[in-house]
């Protein structure tokens, strides 16, 4: 059998390896195998040269692998060895080495690392097809020597060849691609590394004249693309003797093709038709395309769906994309937007629907789950509103129903508010959990976590946390939602303390409390700079634990914060809180203040002096602006009061 093979490219990266290089295994841990000697002896660079049926059922088993497994890394990583190991090997069959390196090189256009050599290693493959199934015109009528210049890379050696009867020995276990297939995929392959121009030229070659005007708008030649796909669905009003010139003819440079339409349409019309409509946004070229294709052409009611949601006419944008999902009901996309123009005529049973539909399909994206959560709150809303109604007006209203196309005629069970509100939080998280960097959805669990009847303070927690760790960053101490916080704080605080001995008490594990506190400590005290109320907060939690020291350290800290500076002594308001924060003060100084640690130190020995300080610092600042107001009054008898 012959040895000749195509020429494998190198990857010729600074950062990527080539090929796993294996260290050398221990000689101990061999003798003590329990493998049998032909496999313990073997070492991983050295592999058994395959037989050419176990290549190809390692090349199909790739090939099976990459085409229905999910895009990802991690895929990739699974699925290259396949190739790797047939490449390994020394060439038994050229059609099987090309093969192999027709899997590798698809498997690596996913990675930018690899990509350049993905598609030049394509290339290879096509031009040696090419130049080894051209016809040879080397000689014409007169016998004048013709010169065709059509390969990326030279015509391949003889070592790289094969004659036909190799080529064509494992054809049919290999399900080898046609030379047309491999340009095509080469054409796209060059449009996905961004070489618009290399692919317009194969596609041109091809006569692919829909991707050819896709190449030809990408590029920005509008008008070019206008005139490809004109000339497929129109006559030339010049006749049918300019059929005969090529697309890029000096003689078609101008031309309209402005004339009767053709008559029967050609290939693949519908597409054309809608190709044409985008770009003259014109939506008879879509309605057209949706008639040639006798109501079977999804794309051109998503089209159509889109144009109207855009000029407002959202009743003709919903009926168009149901008439989509009818002809595509596998299409998660039109079913999301036909969830989206439900949502905005205020459907939400039908968006609820149409969102249900998009994630059986495809239940990776974020922004469904978050639209399947807004129409489930919008629809508990509505229910809401009718119950409260009923309880006004003593009659019972009928419940709306959601219902599937299975469902039979007899009505569902009257729906409860609660039920659709625990699904609009459930929605929200699964989609928090996909985009979990995305702050919104995430402020969206906390809303809906606060509306449940009691709170689920759990997820309150959960959405609070997420919230400061995505915009703490950005925002500081504005990423804490204070009134959450209290919420939170108040249930902590609410419910009794287990039984523990003196000292500061701590919290089980996997309480809220214990929770709650981690989050406080570790997420939102270093971010306090100008906000009193946080440090309010933190001192009611510290009182909870009976971390004294801590709750006077926290009353102080807030305190100072809303003294700080001259803005309360001309705004009412402001003055009112500074005068709120010295009581609390105060308050804190008598409570805490002569209670002792474990080692019996005291925590402050002269709390009244520090109280008296602090409240004859306010009022000498203030003397000129509030003297004699109600507030004034309060911190004079505070003061009276620390006299005594």
């Amino acid at each position: 059998m012959r040895g000749n093979a195509p020429t494998s490219l190198e990857l010729n990266d600074d950062t990527l390896l080539e090929s796993i290089e294996f260290t050398k295994p221990i000689s101990d841990t061999l003798e003590n195998s329990a493998l049998p000697p032909e496999l313990a002896n073997m070492q991983p660079d050295q592999q058994p040269q395959l037989n050419p049926l176990d290549q190809i059922t390692l090349l199909t088993e790739a090939t099976i692998k990459d085409t229905y497994s999910p895009l990802d890394k991690l895929n990739s990583e699974e699925i290259l060895p396949y190739a790797v190991r047939v490449l390994s090997d020394k060439p038994t069959n050229w059609q099987i080495y090309t093969q192999a390196l027709l899997v590798r090189s698809r498997i690596e256009s996913h990675r930018s690392r690899t990509m350049e050599r993905s598609v030049l290693q394509l290339q290879v493959i096509v031009d040696q097809i090419i130049a080894d199934t051209q016809e040879d015109n080397s000689s014409s009528a007169d016998c004048v020597p013709e010169i065709r210049v059509t390969q990326f890379l030279p015509r391949a050696k003889a070592s790289e060849s094969a004659p036909v009867t190799e080529r064509l020995k494992y054809i049919f276990q290999l399900n080898t691609p046609s030379r047309w297939e491999l340009e095509t995929e080469l054409a796209f392959a060059w449009s996905n590394a961004g070489s618009l121009i290399s692919a317009l030229e194969i596609f041109k070659r091809l006569k692919l004249w829909s991707e050819t005007a896709l190449c030809y708008h990408s590029v920005g030649q509008e008008d070019k693309a206008r005139q490809v796909v004109r000339r497929q669905l129109y006559y030339s009003s010049k006749g049918p003797e300019m059929d005969k010139y090529n697309i890029d003819a000096s003689e078609v440079a101008t031309e309209k093709w402005d004339g009767q339409v053709r008559s029967p349409p050609p290939p693949h019309s519908p597409r054309l038709w809608c190709i044409l409509g985008d770009l003259d946004n014109n939506p008879t070229f879509w309605e057209r395309a949706w008639e040639i294709s006798k109501h079977r052409y999804a794309r051109a009611q998503r089209t159509l769906g889109e144009y109207y949601a855009k000029s407002g006419d959202l009743e003709k944008a919903r009926e168009a994309y149901l008439q989509a999902t009818i002809v595509n009901r596998q299409n998660n996309e039109t079913w999301s937007r036909l969830g989206d123009i439900d949502l905005r005529v205020g459907n939400w049973d039908g968006a609820i629907i149409a969102f249900q539909q998009s994630i059986m399909i495809d239940d990776t994206e974020a922004k469904t789950y978050s639209n399947l959560g807004s129409a489930l709150l919008s629809k508990h809303a509505e229910l809401t509103s009718l119950n409260k109604i009923a309880t006004i007006t003593g009659g019972d209203i009928a419940s709306l129903e959601i219902e599937d196309e299975s469902a039979s005629e007899s009505k569902e069970k009257p729906q409860d508010p609660k039920d659709i509100l625990r699904q609009a939080l459930k929605a929200y998280k699964r989609g928090a959990s996909i985009a979990h960097d995305n702050w919104k959805i995430w402020d969206n669990v906390i809303t809906i976590a606060g509306r449940m009847s009691p709170p689920s303070f759990p997820e309150l927690l959960m959405g609070l946390r997420a919230v400061i760790r995505i915009r703490s960053a950005a925002v500081g101490e504005a990423a804490i939602d204070v009134d959450i916080l209290r919420a939170l704080v108040g249930e902590v605080i609410s419910r009794d303390r287990l039984e523990s001995l003196g000292g500061v008490y701590t919290p089980p594990k996997g309480s809220l409390a214990r929770a709650v506190i981690e989050m406080v400590e570790t997420d939102i005290i270093p971010l306090i700079t100008t906000r009193a109320e946080l440090w309010t907060l933190v001192e009611k939690l510290k009182l909870y634990v009976r971390d004294y020291a801590g709750a006077l350290a926290s009353s102080e800290k807030a305190w100072r914060l809303l003294s700080h500076g001259e803005g309360w002594l001309q705004d009412k308001e402001a003055w009112k809180e500074v005068v709120a924060v010295t009581d609390n003060l105060v308050s804190a100084y008598e409570n805490y203040g002569s209670m002792e640690k474990e080692d019996g130190s005291l925590v402050e020995k002269a709390w009244r002096m520090k109280a008296r300080s602090a409240v004859r610092g306010i009022m000498g600042r203030a003397r000129d602006s509030w003297e004699g107001t109600e507030e004034w009054e309060t911190l004079q008898r505070l003061l009276d009061g620390l006299k005594s």
